[in-house]
């Protein structure tokens, strides 16, 4: 519950997310104020190999909504 974030706020971020899924680069901006959920996004970003990601939104507060592949063995 909260604020969450304003819809500038939502905008630049997911513009980043996109951004980053476009062209995986390193990416920095720390005067939007929100550099930990863009680094977040990398580490994930890189770890997964680009399988994982991860959305913001707002519902009733910031929502932080991240998808994780499921991947089977062959045993």
């Amino acid at each position: 519950s909260g604020n969450g974030f304003s819809l500038e706020v939502l905008q630049r971020l997911n513009a980043a997310f996109a951004e980053i899924d476009e062209k995986p680069t390193p990416y920095a901006d720390p005067s939007d104020g929100h550099i930990g959920l863009i680094n977040t996004y990398l580490r994930l970003y890189y770890y997964s190999r680009g399988k994982i990601r991860m959305r913001l939104y707002n519902n009733d507060g910031a929502v932080v909504e991240i998808t994780l592949p499921c991947e089977r063995s062959e045993k």
